[in-house]
């Protein structure tokens, strides 16, 4: 699991934040303020990280 390639993923998305909440279960706000720099990826919990490895996996 690569945490650059998944920042980067999620930093570049044309996918929504609703889109990868409603497939991943991470919210909304959470997508929005890792976009925004309000919250910082080194900080996220393996759980989260997990998911949104899965979902750029499968998307």
């Amino acid at each position: 699991m690569d945490i650059d390639k998944i920042k980067n993923k999620v930093m570049d998305s044309n996918y929504s934040a609703y889109d990868i909440q409603k497939k991943t279960g991470v919210s909304t706000s959470t997508i929005y303020d890792l976009r925004r720099g309000k919250r910082n990826f080194d900080n996220l919990t393996i759980k989260i990280i997990k998911k949104l490895d899965e979902y750029f996996k499968n998307n």
